[in-house]
């Protein structure tokens, strides 16, 4: 309410106090609150959210944190969707099965129960699709006019006939990096890259953050790169393949794993340094030639990872 709408008394005329309170006022007129020689009933964390919430509405920047809380709320709903995709599409979870190219149906998709819920129209699955930085997913209409969704890569089940590249040649790529954590290097250093419950090994043509282009196959936060060298594996008959994201994927070898032999050199960051752990003259990798490499602050981290039978390894 504002000031000049109370009368000298400090009152309210009944019919503006009416048109804004739930209940009819049961005397003629309602002393306004400044008039009121008493303490507030009002609960003080009311008190103090209302005035905010009307500070913000008077506020010349109110426009802008509503727009940026608006956006905040589109991204964080574009993850949720962006991982129930991921389930579907590379997991084969909530009663889905992917075809032998890795698709499903967008309309099966939109009609799921778990998807209704989330109220996903198409036009969102198609935004989704086309703004993902990531490229993590793909949407292709067949020749009945089917609309098809699948993932690029990042499958744990097998697809049959997924869109893949052979890779033969060493030399078109002379740079294959696997992105990994401090925690997990002690189990790569003596057991190699392993694909785990994934199909494929993930690497890249260069690190996330330099001034190439990359646009998916390491998390942006990793902190240890490993070089593999595809030469020496593909001697080894090791297979690499291409995503159609640009991906270079690898089953590994018959165990599934990427051996340290295979390895040019590895790089780790700490507290913004760059580290060199191994380089192109490795024969043998042990713990000690590891941890004569490792900065002090994360050497006590390895050494307990070291022990661990069965660490995690976050690809």
């Amino acid at each position: 309410f504002g000031k000049r709408e109370v009368q000298e008394d400090g009152f309210y005329p009944v019919l503006k106090v009416a048109t804004l309170c739930k209940e009819k006022p049961k005397q003629k007129c309602l002393k306004h609150s400044a008039a009121s020689a008493g303490p507030s009933k009002r609960n003080p964390e009311q008190e103090s959210r209302e005035d905010l919430e009307g500070s913000l509405e008077e506020s010349p920047f109110s426009a802008e944190i509503k727009g940026k809380e608006s956006e905040r709320k589109k991204r964080n709903r574009d993850v949720i969707i962006g991982k129930s995709l991921s389930a579907v599409l590379r997991h084969n979870k909530f009663g889905f099965k992917v075809d032998d190219e890795g698709y499903v149906e967008v309309d099966a998709i939109l009609k799921h129960q778990h998807f209704r819920k989330l109220w996903v129209t198409r036009e969102e699955l198609y935004r989704l699709v086309d703004a993902n930085d990531k490229q993590r997913f793909a949407i292709h209409v067949n020749k009945d006019g089917r609309e098809l969704i699948k993932a690029n890569q990042g499958h744990s089940v097998e697809v049959a006939a997924l869109k893949l590249t052979p890779i033969t040649e060493a030399r078109d790529y002379p740079h294959v990096i696997h992105g990994t954590f401090w925690k997990s290097w002690s189990f790569i250093a003596k057991e190699g890259l392993s694909r785990r419950k994934r199909v494929h090994i993930h690497m890249t043509t260069a690190e996330p953050n330099s001034d190439k282009q990359v646009v998916s196959g390491m998390r942006y936060s990793c902190d240890v790169f490993v070089h593999v060298d595809m030469e020496s594996a593909l001697k080894d008959g090791i297979q690499f393949f291409l995503s159609e994201n640009k991906v270079i994927l690898s089953p590994g070898d018959e165990h599934g794993y990427i051996l340290p032999k295979h390895f040019l050199k590895v790089e780790g960051i700490s507290k913004g340094k760059r580290i060199t752990l191994l380089d192109n003259t490795i024969k043998e990798t042990t713990a000690n030639d590891v941890t004569d490499s490792l900065p002090a602050d994360v050497e006590a981290d390895f050494q307990n990872e070291s022990n661990e039978s069965n660490p995690s390894i976050p690809q």
